[in-house]
C-alpha cells in the first residue's frame, strides 16, 4: 500500500504504515494509538474481500474510517502469471 501511495503522489514522509500487528484487530488498535490525536478524516485501504470484516473490526477500536477496497487480483484470478493482465486492465 504504501509504495501504491507514493506511486500515485503521496510524499513518502507523510505515509505511515503499521507493521507490527498480528491480526486485523491488533491492526485497528495499533493505527488507533498511531493516530490518536490527529484530525481529518481516515481511510481504511484493504482487498475487497477483506473489507467487510476489516471496517468493522476498525470501527469497533474507535476509528471511524471511510472503506476503500482495492481489488485483490490474485483472489480473482487465482495464479501469478495470470494476476499481472488483471492489473493492466
Amino acid at each position: 500500500m504504501r509504495s501504491l501511495l507514493i506511486a500515485e503522489g503521496v510524499p513518502p514522509e507523510v505515509v505511515v504504515v503499521e507493521e507490527s500487528a498480528q491480526s486485523t484487530r491488533d491492526s485497528a488498535l495499533n493505527v488507533r494509538r498511531l493516530l490518536s490525536g490527529e484530525a481529518g478524516s481516515k481511510v481504511l485501504m484493504t482487498s475487497d474481500y477483506h473489507m467487510f470484516r476489516a471496517v468493522r473490526t476498525f470501527r469497533k477500536a474507535g476509528l471511524e474510517v471511510s472503506p476503500r477496497p482495492i481489488p485483490d487480483a490474485l483472489k480473482r484470478y487465482g495464479t501469478y502469471p495470470r494476476v499481472w493482465p488483471a492489473f493492466r486492465g
